[in-house]
């Protein structure tokens, strides 16, 4: 064990899949939040558990040629913004690399190099914020304390200009009762839409700052009444030739650019030409079963979120897909009893991966080739360990960088059967 008080020098050689470099010490692995691999550093151990340790940077001795001038240093949610972009996607592809090398055995050359976005900063289409009394802003790291903001460098221009209304509204009235903020921007539309997790108290401060601010269409409420939405607050996104309707609450992708790309490694992995019949499991509101349907293949998508399930049928009759089937419930409950045969698979589940279960029905289904799309490298890397122990083989992996100037990584992997 270190003494906490004390200081140590480090060689940091490594990143993990949280974002922290890595250096050790006698032995124990230590985690240093702020560090990039290649620099030799200063710090102090502020948390120790058994074979490792965190550490906060005390000096820089050596600093990486990738180290940059920070854009906002309050913005402690962009944990990379220290690190060059051009380094940040090096560093995504050696973090996937490492968690499938671990589990899967896999030769690392077939994790390809990272898709870099083209816009590093003002991305973001959704923020969520929160706010007790006159406040609003992010929880400050490891507390529930508030870090008021009127501004986040990764979001786009017009939320921003909402955000700072909803700050200016929230000091010109009464405090209100704690609660959450789901901002919402239509990118093609350029329009706004909120959802407010709270009491009614706070709707005279919503419906003053819905009056100052032009964009801002409607502001759903977490209340089941008649006047539980302060004007239209549906988000209408459109990627030609598909259309998207979608509650506020309905979860997308943030970074539009960033699926795009995803949506194009699928159907490439996948070599669809047509008519085939694909299933896409934790499809929420169609990101991928609609645009698959737009080029004429057959899909079913599952999804156990209702509201996500209505906004995807609804979607698709906007759209005019006649391809597209969308049933409400669970993974693994529907693929337990598969009532059809299916010649490809999506699988875009949250973090925690897929169910065993899916990962086990997928084996018996025996579909030609998988795309599985991941928010997680440990997560996606367990489950491809699984797929390849019932029947596939990795065939490449490739990170595409859905959330510059943070160590969150997404990535497609494309598994075939044999």
């Amino acid at each position: 064990m270190h003494d906490q008080s004390a200081e140590i020098e480090l060689d940091l050689d490594g990143i993990a899949q949280g974002g922290e470099a890595v250096g050790r010490h006698h032995g124990m692995v230590i985690f240093v939040g702020g560090g990039i691999p290649g620099e030799r550093v200063r710090v102090r151990v502020v948390e120790q558990r058994a074979g490792f340790g965190r550490a906060h940077i005390r000096e820089l001795l050596r600093t990486s040629p990738d180290r940059i001038a920070e854009l906002d240093p309050t913005a402690t949610h962009a944990g990379w913004q220290h690190i060059a972009h051009a380094a940040q996607q090096r560093l995504r592809r050696s973090i996937v690399a490492e968690q499938l090398v671990k589990f899967c055995g896999i030769d690392p050359a077939i994790v390809e190099p990272t898709i870099a976005t083209a816009t590093p900063w003002h991305y973001r289409n959704t923020l969520r914020v929160h706010v007790a009394g006159r406040q609003v802003g992010y929880y400050r790291p490891g507390s529930r304390a508030i870090q008021p903001r009127t501004t986040d460098p990764l979001a786009q221009p017009l939320l921003n200009v909402a955000l700072a209304r909803f700050a200016a509204a929230l000091a010109d009235g009464p405090p209100i009762p704690a609660g959450d903020m789901t901002l919402r921007l239509s990118e093609t539309q350029q329009y706004i839409v909120a959802a407010w997790h709270g009491t009614n108290a706070a709707r005279p401060v919503l419906a003053r700052w819905r009056g100052a601010t032009p964009a801002l269409a409607g502001i759903a409420m977490d209340m089941d009444a008649d006047d539980a939405a302060i004007g239209a607050t549906d988000v209408i996104e459109r990627i030609d030739p598909v259309v998207w309707a979608l509650h506020p609450m309905t979860f997308t992708q943030p970074n539009l650019g960033a699926a795009r790309r995803l949506f194009e490694l699928i159907h490439a992995g996948l070599q669809l030409r047509g008519g085939e019949h694909v299933l896409d499991l934790y499809c929420g509101a169609g990101t991928f079963t609609l645009p698959l349907a737009s080029h004429g293949v057959h899909v079913t998508g599952i999804e156990e979120q209702p509201q996500a399930v209505r906004d995807a049928q609804r979607s698709a009759r906007y759209s005019g897909l006649g391809g597209a089937t969308f049933v409400a419930g669970r993974a693994e409950d529907y693929t337990a009893t598969l009532p059809r045969q299916f010649d490809a698979v999506v699988l875009d589940p949250p973090r925690r991966g897929c169910h065993p279960r899916v990962l086990a029905a997928l084996g018996r289904l025996a579909a030609r080739r998988v795309a599985y799309v991941s928010c997680h490298p440990g997560t996606l890397a367990r489950d491809c360990r699984q797929l390849i122990d019932v029947g596939y083989r990795l065939c490449r992996v490739t990170p595409v960088d859905s959330f510059p100037q943070t160590p969150h990584v997404e990535a497609v992997a494309i598994l075939e059967r044999g």
